[in-house]
């Protein structure tokens, strides 16, 4: 049966977002692991957040600050060559380092999750008018409706097309992508980077002071780190990790030590933010995020960090 032909979609149909008839089939005994299916919702979500007119506002409250800090602290002024370096690791979807590769500097995001890579591949390669894919990245968000339709609310994405925007001439800067997880990836690279950026990031750690020290290898002196996001813990058992995870989970009162150890805090402030919020839901979350601007001192990084992942 083709599935396009079935009763799908909200009162009154989809009208011009109707897909196809023999498109929409699915392979007979074909069954999507439910941790596919999870981080496949999950990154249909960030592309909400990232890449759609409604994404905007939690843009501007995630990584507006980051993007301030940047301009402040690391401003291009009438430097040509060579470009700051700037880096955001657990980039996503890749919108926090094309803002800041559109603001003439070279950006590299660095992202672990294999569906969120794919997502990103295909954005950036996006040319032509805006707004002309559509997504439906509620569809099984049937708990919390106000309306029996919300959860077939479709989202066009995305709002700019990246690949409009390579021409230098434009004063675009230079965007790449590196996958692989932070450490792994990022630790031999000595003073390379003339900023970091981390939204959401510092709590995706096992181990803090691994991050900690990573970060402060990589920035050179008088570079700028720059972050806003909660302390949750992603692989405690109380944020949804296994129960044989390692995790060392911190109160801001214990990591910001660690941080001062390698960094002068400029700013600090704790702001509120959502992230990939429906804003359709019966409820909405709201966290209480850490936003600091810290510059690199000239403390040489000592001690080792036990790697944990």
């Amino acid at each position: 049966e083709d599935l396009a032909e079935g009763p799908v979609g909200p009162p009154g149909g989809l009208g011009d977002l109707t897909p196809p008839p023999g498109r929409l089939y699915v392979p007979q005994g074909h069954v999507v692991r439910a941790g596919d299916a999870s981080k496949t919702r999950s990154t249909l979500k960030q592309m909400v957040r990232d890449w759609s007119l409604e994404g905007a506002v939690e843009r501007e409250h995630c990584y507006g600050p980051l993007l301030r800090a940047l301009e402040k602290y690391l401003p291009l002024g009438d430097r040509q060559c060579p470009q700051p370096r700037v880096l955001a690791p657990g980039s996503g979807v890749a919108r926090l380092p094309f803002e800041v590769a559109r603001r003439g500097y070279f950006a590299e995001g660095n992202e672990f999750s294999y569906h969120m890579l794919i997502a990103t591949g295909w954005v950036l390669s996006t040319q032509g008018p805006p707004l002309q894919t559509t997504i439906f990245p509620y569809i099984l968000d049937t708990h919390g409706r106000r309306g029996i339709a919300d959860h077939m609310r479709p989202v066009r994405i995305p709002d700019i097309c990246p690949g409009d925007f390579g021409d230098p001439s434009t004063g675009f800067g230079d965007l790449s992508m590196r996958s692989g997880e932070f450490v792994e990836v990022y630790q031999s690279q000595i003073a390379a980077w003339d900023a970091l950026l981390t939204a959401f990031f510092i709590d995706t750690a096992h181990n803090i002071f691994a991050y900690v020290r990573t970060f402060a290898s990589i920035i050179r002196c008088g570079g700028l780190w720059a972050n806003l996001g909660p302390l949750l813990w992603h692989y405690a058992p109380q944020a949804g990790g296994n129960d044989d995870e390692v995790s060392i989970e911190l109160s801001w009162e214990e990591v910001r030590p660690a941080v001062e150890r390698y960094f002068e805090i400029r700013e600090f402030e704790v702001q509120p933010a959502t992230y990939a919020d429906s804003c359709s839901s019966g409820r909405r979350k709201l966290y209480r995020c850490l936003f600091f601007a810290a510059v690199r001192n000239a403390v040489p990084v000592t001690g080792d960090s036990t790697p944990v992942w």
